[in-house]
């Protein structure tokens, strides 16, 4: 039996449908359809239901918005040559491997398969499509993480090299410093310090520009999903951990220029010219 519609319209093959969202806004203009008449194929069904707005999903069309509902005897009976070979079933989630197991066996005895002989049909669950889903997440975020420590490395060798040219230009400024008194951590903290701050600075600028993004994307509706936005967050919790790895990289990135400026000698520091 069909779980969206009762014992009586299943086996009396009624014409009567259960429309999704955006099929509802299409035809009535987000009106309530209960009740009201449609056709299909110059056949007439009532509305008896309508389901939430689901958007976009892994189902038959996409998703259950944009599909109409009917018992599957009408359709065996009215709607049969329009052919069909797939059926979407509903049930518990932890009834699910029993749900399989009798309709595997419903579908065997329907095709009429020998014992022994494989199965001509397939059954596939929820679980299928999450695992399918899971794996290619998967692989954009490995993707992702390559891409980011490339970046990270390449963010790295350029504080460096600003850091060099930095030491460079004030190596005087270096050794007056030290002349005055100021020791080794002394300039090796002053010069940690600035490589830090143009990590976080760098950081911050994409921070700023990542949470543009998501705004953008998660603000406009996408024709292909029914309409649909697509469901992209930002976490705050990954600002703190940005600006530690900001703080890494500007440490690693700006140790050899800071070491650099710190163990020059006051007196040839003084004679650059």
């Amino acid at each position: 039996m069909d779980v969206f519609f009762s014992q009586n319209e299943w086996e009396l093959q009624r014409r009567v449908i259960i429309v999704g969202a955006s099929v509802r806004d299409g035809f009535f203009e987000g009106k309530d359809p209960i009740g009201k008449k449609i056709r299909l194929n110059n056949v007439t069904f009532e509305i008896i239901g309508e389901l939430k707005k689901q958007g976009m999903g892994m189902v038959p069309g996409g998703s259950l918005d944009s599909l109409v509902l009917m018992p599957s005897t009408t359709f065996e009976r009215i709607l049969t040559r329009w052919g069909f070979d797939e059926l979407v079933l509903q049930t518990n989630p932890d009834n699910i491997p029993l749900a399989k197991e009798e309709v595997g066996m419903i579908m065997r005895v329907a095709r009429k398969i020998p014992p022994g002989d494989d199965d001509n049909f397939s059954v596939n669950s929820a679980d299928a499509y999450q695992t399918q889903f899971n794996d290619m997440k998967n692989a954009i975020a490995g993707m992702g993480f390559l891409v980011t420590g490339i970046s990270l490395v390449v963010s790295a060798i350029g504080i460096m090299n600003v850091m060099f040219v930095s030491v460079r230009e004030r190596t005087r400024e270096i050794g007056l410093r030290k002349a005055m008194g100021a020791t080794n951590f002394n300039i090796l903290t002053q010069f940690l310090s600035e490589a830090v701050a143009i990590a976080i600075i760098g950081g911050s600028v994409g921070i700023l520009l990542i949470r543009l993004t998501v705004f953008g994307i998660s603000s406009f509706p996408i024709a292909s999903f029914n309409g649909s936005t697509l469901p992209v967050s930002f976490d705050a919790i990954l600002i703190f951990y940005t600006f530690m790895v900001c703080v890494v990289i500007g440490v690693l990135a700006g140790m050899i220029p800071a070491r650099t400026a710190a163990n020059l000698n006051p007196i040839d520091a003084l004679r650059d010219e």
